[in-house]
């Protein structure tokens, strides 16, 4: 099955066993869908899927009261720059349940497609996760592999609490990759899909698939390098990801999302300091004032392969 399918499928599995989940957004079961997110969306109470108008800031507080009731909401948004609207909700309100509500039951999860897929405008190809993230002190992931789908969708979405979740545009026509975990760290702050003792990757946002697909190109067996995807979650359960860099003594960290400041760097500083692998950073080329129009918008690894090749010797 190919990305946005499966995500949808997940979601419309949750809301036939749990009537207490409300899945809104604009347009979810209708016209496009949401960009197609919402074509399998379907619920044993036709309530429970609702068409909402263009109003993100209520929209968040309404997942927000939901949450403060004991119950489940989730929203589904296409554009991360239209959550910049929301985060008064999301600093906020959520601060104040934390402080004075800590035993509420409910949840509130925004599960939002970037638009990654490149000539997409200034003011719609936001892909700023570390920022969010940091913002809102909640946790963030990215869903890059059907175990991915699997683990945030079925386990932690409706967890209680307040969490982001980003799924990428550019991977929607695509077969989803099928990769089984080896070992998953705590909040699935990261999964670990190999584990080999030359090297380690790093992966952070959506850069796994590109990596998995140029390794594989390269007839680079993943035996030889210990593969993780890591999440936005603070505090970060880095012990898994230490043990493999200390064995391997190398370490590739990449970054394709478009923060100036990313959850990456504080990873690199807190491996060279216990670790001191040798290590290599990719991260996207951030715009310059030039560059704010429509253009492809790509995120480029090409010097993956060449490092990689050195790396392993």
């Amino acid at each position: 099955m190919k990305y946005f399918e499966v995500v949808s499928e997940r979601l419309s599995n949750l809301t036939v066993a749990n009537e207490k989940i409300l899945i809104c957004g604009e347009n979810i079961d209708k016209g496009s869908c949401l960009g197609g997110l919402g074509k399998k969306l379907k619920s044993n109470n036709n309530q429970t899927i609702l068409n909402v108008g263009n109003s993100e800031l209520i929209h968040a507080g309404v997942g927000m009261g939901m949450m403060m009731k004991d119950s489940h909401c989730i929203l589904l948004v296409k554009q991360m720059d239209f959550m910049l609207l929301s985060l008064d909700q999301f600093v906020n309100t959520n601060n104040f349940i934390r402080a004075y509500m800590p035993n509420a039951q409910g949840s509130f999860s925004v599960l939002i497609t970037v638009c990654d897929q490149g000539y997409q405008g200034p003011q719609s190809s936001l892909f700023n996760p570390s920022e969010f993230a940091s913002l809102c002190n909640t946790n963030l992931y990215c869903l890059n592999t059907e175990a991915e789908v699997e683990n945030i969708i079925n386990k932690e979405i409706i967890l209680n609490g307040f969490k982001l979740i980003l799924v990428s545009q550019s991977l929607n026509s695509k077969l989803l990759t099928r990769l089984d975990p080896l070992s998953i760290g705590c909040h699935k702050s990261y999964i670990q899909y190999s584990e080999g003792s030359e090297m380690v990757i790093i992966c952070f946002g959506f850069s796994l698939n590109q990596t998995v697909e140029k390794l594989n190109m390269q007839n680079i067996s993943l035996c030889r390098i210990s593969l993780f995807q890591v999440n936005y979650v603070h505090p970060l359960d880095t012990l898994g990801i230490e043990e493999a860099v200390k064995r391997c003594g190398k370490v590739l960290i990449i970054d394709n999302s478009k923060s100036l400041t990313s959850y990456a760097d504080r990873l690199i500083l807190d491996l060279i300091k216990k670790c001191q692998p040798e290590w290599y950073y990719i991260r996207r080329e951030i715009k310059k004032e030039d560059n704010y129009g429509v253009n492809s918008d790509e995120s480029n690894i090409d010097d993956l392969m060449n490092i990689v090749e050195e790396m392993l010797g």
